[in-house]
């Protein structure tokens, strides 16, 4: 078992923890994400979820 990452990247725009997008001078946030794959799905990318999920697992938090 990998010991994972400490940066995880949106399945949808690429935005990490380092380099989050912004919406409305707001940074996003996650909605879920694993940091053993070190993919996630930001707030900004909702639409998302349901692939995230399908491929992923339920992962809301860390």
């Amino acid at each position: 078992m990998s010991p994972g990452v400490d940066v995880a990247t949106c399945i949808g725009c690429g935005c990490t923890d380092d380099c989050a997008c912004f919406k409305d001078g707001k940074p996003c946030y996650w909605l879920a994400v694993d940091y053993d794959r070190g993919r996630g799905v930001c707030s900004e990318c909702h639409d998302r979820l349901n692939e995230f999920g399908r491929e992923y697992g339920d992962t809301g938090g860390r």
